[in-house]
């Protein structure tokens, strides 16, 4: 199955999907939480943890094969999306 192929970006999007959904109240109580901005390089982490690993999948696990810019956009179109949906 073709879908197999994406199983670690799947389980990151879940994984996304889970920590997006705890309150923030549960969230605040982590200390480094406390500095300033953090959620936001937290958010561009994660987000760009899922866009690397989709690319990295899309390309067979080759992290030396090229990838076609259109697919790159298109993934990185979807995970800013998928951001701001959530």
């Amino acid at each position: 199955m073709k879908i197999l192929k994406y199983w670690k970006t799947i389980i990151w999007a879940i994984v996304i999907f889970t920590l997006s959904s705890l309150s923030g109240d549960t969230v605040s109580n982590f200390s480094f939480m406390n500095i300033p901005h953090m959620d936001k390089l937290m958010h561009m982490g994660i987000y760009f943890i899922l866009s690397f690993l989709w690319n990295v999948e899309s390309k067979g696990n080759s992290l030396k094969a090229k990838s076609n810019p259109i697919i790159i956009l298109f993934i990185l179109l979807f995970c800013i999306c998928y951001g701001i949906i959530l």
